[in-house]
């Protein structure tokens, strides 16, 4: 029996999002330095309105200064690290003087274009140059076949759209319309449709591939999914973390080395949970893909060690999720910075790509598949949405054939929830999606 799906904890966050944001002005804390003005303000000389406006210019200052002062020290530990490690990587590389295997070329060459999104955050850059490298030539190769593209958990969509040329026609499905709405303004997605992606509901055959790409670790019942997408499409191209993912981040990986392990997998336990993660070794996992796909291609990269090496620039920007935060992104790409970060993070994480080549295949903390389904999809030529309740097909007003149920589209979305989820169309807030970045992945 599988346990609780640990996927259903996304719901809980995008009912985080979409709640009402309060007003600037009100969330701003009241700063009381001493001197002249809060004399003033808690004589009540001032009028309120006056009163606001103060405390809204000093937090602004305060926060401008602390801002300031973060990116100051936070470059400059990173540069420092930068040039540690770049000597070592320098010295490691000259010794080993090997030809870089293809996978790790290929991955070099996307570097750049990654850098741009995620500057001086190495986790996000080597990992999805890595995936990119695996994807790029597969995915290439079929759209020259015309085989029809659906993605799953495609996000805001920024890595899809590298994937995927702007004529492509991808159908993409999320279960957050915050992010789905980024993807739907890119020209290369058709359709976009607001899901449960653990069950997707596509009719057997339409589609030749389904592409999934980091989405399952954030799975509990993987063989069930892997049962429900393996009836969409003959073909399944997908990138999962391994257990070396949450072994891979500064404590645990820390307190291994020294010598505590207990401690060590307590602390990655911690990162596996705080991300929304349920992580099986390789050989686990490629034993549950096996039992309803033949395993067409399958590559590991980017070793806990290499991982550990990125995961020190996360630990010292504070964060763990790829996205570089904003305040250090923009001092990082400003004009008077990027001469210096662009380059020196283009550099590291290329040694890091070459660097990995190296290393214990058996402690990968990502593997990518291309796989073929046992089961023989049915052909489909006509509608391919069918109805979250009972089934069928939906008819050309989105209307289900059987039970009648009706779904809507919104924001250029069409929500497609079972009826468990459905709060998730009711709650959503369009105003809310308008505030968030288009680059939040």
């Amino acid at each position: 029996m599988d346990a609780k799906e640990i996927n259903r904890g996304y719901l809980d966050h995008i009912r985080n999002v979409s709640q009402p944001q309060t007003a600037a002005t009100e969330s701003i804390p009241r700063i009381q330095p001493p001197g002249f003005w809060s004399v003033a303000t808690l004589r009540g000389v001032m009028p309120s309105g006056i009163k606001r406006a103060v405390r809204f210019i000093r937090y602004r200052l305060v926060t401008r200064v602390l801002t300031l002062l973060d990116q100051v020290l936070t470059t400059g530990l990173l540069v420092l690290t930068s040039l540690v490690l770049g000597a070592f990587l320098k010295a490691y590389l000259l010794i080993k003087n090997s030809r870089t295997p293809v996978l790790n070329r290929r991955a070099i060459k996307h570097v750049p274009e990654f850098i741009e999104q995620y500057p001086l955050h190495l986790y996000p850059v080597v990992c999805k140059s890595f995936e990119f490298a695996f994807l790029e030539e597969r995915v290439h190769r079929l759209l020259a076949e015309r085989a029809r593209f659906i993605e799953l958990a495609i996000g805001e969509g920024t890595f899809s759209a590298r994937i995927f040329p702007r004529d492509a026609e991808v159908v993409g499905l999320d279960l957050s319309p915050y992010s789905l709405r980024k993807a739907v303004e890119l020209p290369h997605v058709k359709q976009a449709l607001i899901c449960d992606c653990l069950q997707p509901p596509i009719s057997s055959g339409y589609f030749d591939v389904v592409l999934a790409n980091n989405f399952l670790h954030h799975v509990t019942s993987k063989e069930t999914t892997l049962s429900n997408w393996s009836r969409v499409a003959k073909k399944l191209i997908f990138n999962e973390n391994t257990p070396y993912w949450a072994s891979g981040w500064v404590k645990p990986f820390i307190l291994r080395t020294l010598g505590f392990k207990r401690a060590a997998q307590q602390a990655a336990d911690k990162v596996e949970s705080a991300m929304i993660q349920h992580l099986e070794p390789k050989d686990v996992l490629t034993d549950l893909v096996k039992k309803h796909f033949e395993i067409v291609e399958v590559s590991s990269y980017m070793s806990e060690r290499t991982f550990f090496l990125c995961a020190v620039y996360s630990f010292i920007m504070r964060c763990y999720g790829p996205p570089t935060p904003a305040h250090l992104k923009s001092f990082f790409m400003s004009a008077s910075m990027r001469w210096l970060t662009v380059p020196l993070a283009t550099g590291i994480a290329s040694m890091l790509i070459e660097f990995d080549q190296f290393q214990d295949r058996s402690r990968d903390s990502f593997v990518s598949y291309v796989c073929e389904s046992r089961y023989s999809p049915k052909s489909s030529s006509g509608n391919y949405l069918v109805c979250t309740r009972c089934g069928n097909e939906l008819d050309k007003n989105d209307a289900c054939e059987g039970c009648g149920k009706q779904y809507f589209w919104v924001d250029q979305m069409l929500f497609l929830l079972p009826e468990d989820m459905e709060y998730v169309e009711k709650e959503y807030k369009p105003e809310a999606a308008l505030s968030i970045p288009k680059e939040h992945l």
